[in-house]
């Protein structure tokens, strides 16, 4: 072979050795490029983890200012945009339990009665995304006793309005409404068991007075 043969092949060889060196490098690169973005990137459930845990901040702080109509309007934006999920059921039981606030002036106990019949309904009882069940059971006999005196309520208010010859009111009582009935009347309860009490400590002191 002459020296010009020899000369050509190993520039040949040169250029083909640089390439392939060149291409295993372009694809290292691209494969640490993609592990250092898998590693970057959080995935979609990490990201619908954290927007639940922003959603049921956001949720309980318009609780806590008393504007119980956004709350239930966020927890209710949540689970249409992720239906199907678990956090998305959760969003009934958090409903239902914030539509009972004794402050809640915007909804019904039948309005909690229907999110907590409708998180019961959503799960099986041994599911484990099912954690609330016994605090939905216990809040769900809450509710029905306070739409119990709701309608209660209702029907007094009509009756005091007929004598009155007034007009009643067409809503339901809010859970706030049910909640002040409630309290006016344990508070009436309690100055009877104090005048109860009262009424004894007078009898034991003219029985000890006698001769």
């Amino acid at each position: 072979m002459s020296s010009g043969g020899v000369v050509a092949r190993r520039r040949t060889v040169g250029r083909a050795v640089r390439f392939v060196a060149g291409l295993a490098a372009c694809v290292a690169a691209l494969g640490l490029a993609d592990c250092v973005s898998f590693r970057r990137t959080p995935s979609t459930e990490t990201l619908v983890r954290q927007e639940w845990t922003q959603t049921l901040a956001d949720a309980r702080a318009a609780t806590e200012g008393s504007h119980h109509a956004e709350a239930d309007r966020i927890l209710a934006t949540f689970a249409a945009r992720h239906p199907g999920i678990p956090e998305a059921t959760e969003t009934l039981y958090w409903r239902g339990l914030y539509r009972l606030d004794a402050a809640n002036k915007t909804h019904t106990a039948s309005d909690a009665l229907q999110m907590l019949d409708a998180y019961l309904a959503a799960r099986p009882a041994d599911s484990v995304h099912f954690p609330f069940r016994p605090e939905a059971l216990v809040l769900r006999r809450v509710a029905a006793q306070m739409e119990g005196l709701g309608r209660a309520l209702a029907a007094a208010n009509r009756e005091n309005a007929a004598r009155a010859g007034t007009v009643a009111p067409t809503r339901d009582p809010t859970v706030s409404d049910v909640a002040a009935k409630d309290a006016e009347i344990k508070a009436l309860r309690e100055e009877l068991e104090r005048a109860n009490d009262e009424l004894k400590r007078i009898r034991r002191r003219l029985t000890t007075r006698r001769p």
